[in-house]
């Protein structure tokens, strides 16, 4: 181990042992992979996984250890700059606790995005969080995304859900190619689409996070 990781490596092993959460075995095997190339060596970056750990199910730790490292170092290089990780911890944890699904696949596929949508939360007041989660469950966006979550292999909710979507044009680009072309549903490649509509969903919902955060914000400071 790079002497440059020692700091880093001592404050998640002091993590492991103070952490009264079930299986720490599994924060020390994270902590292993994160003390090394190409995680960055600043210690005070561990900090987002110390904050995080005791919010997050069983399950959820699990899902995290499992995804690869340019996700998660993506977030660490974040944390490197000290004014952004104050904002970035509690912007994450906000999002965990309220949907932690929508964090993990946001880390997973949009780990960008999710930044930026953590780093808007995180300074807000804790009496604004309730009207941002409330513009969320009235968005369209997360009403389609509920629907597919009830029936995920429905040809028949996918096409409704395209429905509600695109005359805000708020669908995957080869999703829009597909419609405006004419063609019919019978030669669309649903699966595909799917799934592009899946991952274009989570990053929609990171963007309506970050608009309605500033929204919510820009209220606050009205006369």
């Amino acid at each position: 181990m790079a002497k440059t990781y020692h700091d880093k490596r001592e404050l998640l092993a002091q993590a492991c042992e103070d952490l009264n959460c079930e299986n720490p075995k599994l924060l020390s095997v994270l902590s292993e992979r994160l003390c090394g190339p190409p995680f960055p060596t600043k210690s005070q970056v561990a900090n987002l996984w110390i904050a995080l750990w005791p919010a997050l199910s069983p399950e959820a730790r699990e899902t995290l250890t499992q995804l690869p490292d340019p996700c998660l170092n993506h977030l660490e290089d974040r944390m490197r700059r000290d004014d952004r990780a104050r904002r970035l911890t509690q912007g994450c944890l906000w999002l965990a606790g309220h949907d932690v699904d929508l964090f993990l696949e946001g880390v997973r596929l949009h780990p960008h995005a999710l930044c930026r949508a953590a780093e808007a939360l995180g300074p807000i007041p804790d009496d604004l969080w309730e009207e941002i989660e409330l513009a969320m469950k009235r968005h369209r966006i997360w009403r389609v995304a509920e629907q597919l979550l009830i029936l995920p292999t429905s040809d028949d909710t996918f096409w409704t859900s395209v429905e509600a979507l695109q005359p805000h044009r708020e669908l995957p680009q080869m999703i829009m190619d597909f419609l405006e072309s004419k063609r019919t549903r019978e030669e669309a490649s649903v699966e595909d689409f799917r799934d592009s509509l899946q991952r274009f969903l989570v990053r929609a919902k990171l963007e309506k996070v970050r608009f309605f955060t500033y929204s919510a914000l820009k209220g606050l400071s009205t006369p």
